[in-house]
């Protein structure tokens, strides 16, 4: 730095302050007429660290002082950033984390154990828990740089192994007579690479994939040979088991990472942490953060080493589900980018982004029909061909695209038209085509052994698609498949969704079409409500009518409020018809299982009223059913000693309507129900399925710990089973 000892003989005085600023001398009054110069404020540095000074700050004092204060930053050029970071403790690294766990545990105990037997002072406790947590630290530390070392030492042990071979054979190849160890170590391979020997499934896999070649069919024409050089064999049997076992083992371990949180899924049922889901070999990963995002990518990585597929990183999609989020989004790391919020692109043949658009992917579905039919309407020359054409090719497409994307009712008009466009004229188009049908749309639906052409219609697929979905979900789901089904099929934006129960309805289903609502699930679960129970007697309206009628000779059902609590004096209703009754009912449907009505879905529940008309129970009674709800939600009952039955009102404030509506319905129930004139017992163990063989039948049920449980005479034993999740596995 220049030191200037003198100002220019020139410089004016308005310059003197900028002269001041830029040299850092001044001077100040030691005494009247005594003027020195001060330089406490200078700092001087050798050439070589001229580089280290980046900037040089002047500050003025807020003390009438003879001087600033200057401050240097200095920092190394070749390493502009440098940051020390103290070594991490915990968690320790996989190879250290059990020795690390095990060593804090054992240092507790004693601490443990050491506290136990003094009697020290607050402040000496504190000491030595401070010093504790210093020892720990240290042992930690200690512990993993041991692993890390041993782990090191393995490689070069290996190394030298190596090593010691290559001597070897250099002195076999000079004339050196063969040794044992010689002929030990020439067994190994001189590398680090494992060998191609393996297993016999391993080699049977390589003989299958290896060296293979395809062909393609483009226009009608088989195109040359192509080698394979990467991914599997189009066709081949074994890739869905492949991909299903090796992918399984990357599922688990991003499930199991306890730093990714993933999507929660929460319903009466329980809470289901969402992380990861694939289909085939794709796989899509939830996370709330763009720091799990380097997580995922990391145990990606890692993943190939063990498997030997590679993520595809140029073709991942980083999607905000929340688009709100984005704007406090950190860094991706490369070359991941965030697709924008406007954008869509294709996973999985579907049109996927921050916000969804059906319409658009309808509407690329009928883009690539349209180019896939175009061959098909040329050659091609009947309608029944062009009908077996829409079968297998239109319908599967759709539906795909419907299971995912649930069209609207407009939608499925559109495609239904171009359906018909093409079957009778060979245009898919929903436009207007010259000519006509030469059958009727109910005609032509029919299948070929009945007369019809079997044109398929839409809506009925996707009807019974949506009917598929919601049966098998109610009987083979466990239970957090289960909790994943009650989102979907409650829609609203509460944070907890309602359970979802299938109740079949007990009269019969309306003359009406099924609707098409809001979702696949809904839909499904209106269509087995309506269909999916077992068709009733057709003299039902009539037995409850006659049920009633008895009440006015034989005495009516006698009530009396108690509180809350309604005792039904039910004796008056039993009788020669009763029994007649529920005699007709057992010989049509079988055994009757009470424990199942409290599940009943009260905005799903019609019944037979005494007059015999039908009643929407949730219309009927809606101060009683509340939204939502199921029939346990707004009562219990019980059978009493002397025959009668103990109804107790579950609503908070119980009105002079709720207890109306309450006796209305429980005499519903027994005109429709007359079993539950007999005693039983709702809140037992629920029956899946009944049986009625000849020989004694051993009673099964399951228990609260979902196992199957064996009841008899003797104490309840509890059978050597798994755990019963599913209906299917009961």
């Amino acid at each position: 730095m220049v030191d200037a000892l003198l100002p220019p003989v020139d410089i004016a005085q308005v310059d003197m302050q900028d002269f001041y600023a830029r040299t850092h001398t001044y001077t100040y009054q030691v005494r009247p007429g005594v003027e020195a110069t001060a330089r406490l404020d200078r700092w001087y540095t050798s050439a070589d660290m001229v580089p280290w000074v980046q900037v040089v700050e002047v500050q003025k004092n807020g003390t009438r002082a003879d001087h600033d204060a200057v401050r240097l930053h200095l920092s190394n050029p070749a390493d502009p950033v440098r940051v020390r970071k103290p070594a991490r403790v915990y968690p320790a690294p996989a190879l250290a984390a059990e020795a690390v766990k095990e060593d804090m545990l054992q240092r507790l105990q004693e601490f443990h154990t050491q506290l136990q037997e003094r009697d020290d002072g607050v402040v000496a406790l504190a000491q030595e828990w401070d010093d504790f947590k210093v020892e720990v630290r240290k042992a930690a530390l200690t512990i993993t740089k041991q692993r890390r070392k041993a782990a090191r030492a393995t490689y070069k042990q290996r190394l030298r192994r190596l090593l010691r071979q290559e001597t070897r054979l250099r002195e076999s190849t000079a004339g050196t007579t063969p040794t044992i160890d010689y002929v030990t170590d020439a067994m190994d391979a001189m590398t680090l690479v494992d060998g191609r020997g393996g297993t016999p499934m391993a080699r049977a896999m390589r003989g299958l994939h290896d060296g293979t070649r395809v062909r393609f069919l483009a226009n009608g024409y088989r195109s040359r040979w192509v080698a394979v050089t990467c991914g599997i064999r189009q066709g081949c049997p074994l890739a869905p088991i492949l991909f299903i076992l090796v992918l399984e083992a990357l599922y688990r371990r991003i499930d199991d990472d306890q730093r990714l949180t993933g999507i929660v899924l929460k319903s009466k049922a329980g809470v289901v942490r969402l992380k990861v889901g694939g289909y085939a070999d794709d796989t899509a990963s939830y996370v709330r953060t763009a720091a799990e995002v380097w997580i995922v990518m990391d145990i990606t990585r890692i993943f190939p080493s063990a498997s030997g597929l590679t993520l595809n990183e140029a073709k991942t999609l980083v999607i905000a589900l929340n688009p709100a989020s984005i704007s406090g989004m950190g860094l991706l790391p490369v070359p991941l980018k965030l697709q924008a919020v406007d954008k869509l692109a294709r996973y999985l043949g579907l049109q996927v982004g921050s916000v969804p658009d059906p319409n658009y992917t309808w509407q690329v579905a009928r883009t690539q029909l349209v180019a896939r039919l175009a061959l098909a309407t040329r050659k091609t020359l009947t309608v029944d061909q062009r009908s077996i054409i829409a079968m297998a090719i239109v319908i599967p497409k759709l539906l795909f695209i419907g299971r995912h994307q649930w069209p609207t009712t407009d939608t499925i008009k559109v495609f239904q038209t171009m359906i018909k466009n093409f079957v009778w004229h060979g245009h898919f188009t929903n436009g207007v085509v010259g000519g006509r049908a030469w059958l009727n749309n109910n005609v032509a639906m029919l299948p070929r052994q009945q007369g019809g052409l079997a044109i398929p219609d839409l809506k009925v697929e996707l009807l019974a698609l949506a009917a598929v979905t919601v049966n098998v979900w109610a009987v083979e789901a466990d239970p957090d498949t289960q909790i994943v089904g009650d989102v979907l099929i409650d829609q609203r934006a509460d944070l907890e969704a309602m359970q979802a129960y299938v109740t079949p309805r007990h009269t019969p289903p309306t003359r009406h079409s099924t609707r098409v609502t809001s979702s696949a699930w809904t839909t499904g679960l209106k269509i087995c409500n309506t269909h999916g129970g077992v068709t009733p007697s057709a003299h039902k309206a009539a037995m409850v009518v006659a049920l009633f009628c008895t009440t006015h000779f034989r005495g009516s059902i006698v009530t009396k409020w108690y509180g809350r609590r309604l005792v039904l004096n039910t004796e008056a209703s039993k009788g020669p018809l009763s029994r007649s009754y529920v005699a007709a009912e057992s010989a049509l449907h079988g055994t009757f299982c009470p424990e199942w009505l409290p599940y009943m879905a009260l905005a799903e529940l019609t019944l037979y009223a005494e007059t015999g008309a039908i009643v929407h129970v949730s219309k009927k009674l809606r101060t009683l059913c509340r939204v939502g709800s199921l029939v346990k939600d707004i009562m219990h009952w019980k059978w009493l000693v002397n025959g009668g039955m103990l109804v107790t009102v579950l609503h908070t404030k119980v009105t002079k309507t709720i207890l109306r509506q309450t006796e209305y319905f429980m005499l519903l129930l027994l005109l429709n129900f007359p079993q539950l004139l007999q005693p039983g017992d709702h809140s037992g163990q629920i029956r899946y399925t009944t049986t009625t063989p000849d020989s004694a039948s051993l009673p099964l049920a399951v228990g609260p710990g979902r196992q199957l449980i064996m009841g008899s005479t003797v104490p309840e034993a509890v059978l050597k089973v798994e755990t019963v999740n599913t209906h299917r596995e009961l």
